[in-house]
């Protein structure tokens, strides 16, 4: 018998399959031809996606109508540095430059996905081994949890790993405040009003928050586009802020206050 897990909704009518040794595929349907049974099932809150562990006999097959993404693609894209390949690290370098290494830092990332943002940023910025990140993801898949940590085993006293919905973690949280906010979790935009406004206060008057994929265009239609609901909190704190730059990324200055209600 074998394990296999799958993740409804992962797209927009899409199905992500994968075998327990993490190899990934991922179809509009599926349909396994042979005996099975549902180990387990958890829902996202919200959002529609369901993920289930299912028993399969050896030999049964899986087969998938119109595959959106071979296996090849898939892996190469879960274990992709996106925070290097997709040039973020030029704006950490531009914006964060006086604060390499600078000891007692603490830094939040909302959506960590496979760790490679994270440890970048402890690579690039905070290398004084008393600054710290605190990660902050729901971690859909287990095997993209698994990559985190490989990823950040190197800098596991640096990192502090919170597995929980953004929105939960920001509104229990009762620590510090930090000096530096990024959010690149849920790009649409109703979870960017949500994580802008939890988070904001949580800054430090004079840290930064950066926010990515301003331009992002959501699959589900453009209403649901995070930029508009970045340009709504820009204004919102016009008073308490200074921008930085606007460009794929936001990055803002917090100068004092909080968003009034």
């Amino acid at each position: 018998m074998k394990r296999i897990y799958i993740e409804f909704n992962y797209a927009p009518h899409i199905i992500c399959v994968a075998d327990d040794d993490g190899k990934v595929r991922r179809f509009k349907k599926v349909e396994i031809k042979g005996p099975s049974s549902v180990v387990s099932v958890k829902e996202r809150n919200g959002i529609g996606q369901k993920q289930a562990w299912i028993e399969v006999q050896d030999g049964i097959e899986i087969m998938g109508v119109d595959e959106r993404m071979n296996e090849a693609k898939a892996e190469e894209s879960r274990n992709s540095n996106f925070y290097r390949q997709h040039g973020a690290d030029a704006f950490f370098k531009k914006h964060l430059a006086h604060l390499i290494g600078v000891p007692g830092l603490r830094f939040l990332e909302i959506g960590s996905y496979a760790g490679s943002s994270a440890v970048g940023v402890i690579e690039d910025i905070l290398t004084d081994p008393t600054s710290t990140i605190t990660c902050v993801d729901v971690w859909y898949s287990p095997f993209v949890e698994k990559a985190f940590d490989e990823a950040t085993t190197k800098y596991v006293s640096q990192i502090v790993k919170e597995s929980s919905y953004s929105s939960h973690w920001l509104q229990a949280y009762d620590g510090a405040p930090f000096d530096f906010i990024y959010i690149d979790a849920d790009h649409s935009a109703e979870a960017v009003v949500s994580d802008t406004k939890l988070s904001w206060p949580l800054l430090k008057p004079g840290g930064i928050m950066a926010l990515d994929d301003y331009l992002y265009e959501h699959p589900k239609g453009q209403e649901h586009n995070p930029k508009s609901a970045i340009d709504a909190f820009i204004l919102q704190i016009a008073d308490q802020s200074q921008i930085l730059e606007i460009s794929q990324q936001v990055w803002i200055k917090k100068t004092n206050g909080h968003i009034a209600d």
